[in-house]
């Protein structure tokens, strides 16, 4: 898909990806200890990116994120993909 193109391309060392069989969503996984509900605000505010907290779906899914992909086009994912690519870099390189 070209959203998944888009994650390989750009995701930094350590953050995976799983597509699912069916449906309209993907999961990022963050590195252990790193909690998606804190990158979303630098996602947000300085990278213009969203997606849903893991925790949304469990307490045990801390380091997890929800992106959507059925509403947007191929050049919208790919933006959106780089964009969340930076926010995750840059709130790593906060917690270093």
């Amino acid at each position: 898909s070209t959203l998944a193109k888009a994650l390989d391309e750009h995701l930094p060392e350590g953050t995976t990806y799983e597509v699912p069989q069916g449906g309209y969503f993907v999961l990022v996984k963050l590195p252990e200890g790193q909690v998606a509900a804190d990158l979303l605000a630098e996602a947000t505010e300085n990278h213009k990116v969203g997606f849903l907290p893991g925790t949304s779906f469990g307490e045990k899914m801390k380091n997890y994120l929800r992106l959507s992909f059925s509403f947007y086009d191929a050049e919208d994912l790919g933006v959106g993909a780089e964009r969340l690519a930076a926010a995750i870099k840059s709130y790593q390189a906060k917690l270093a």
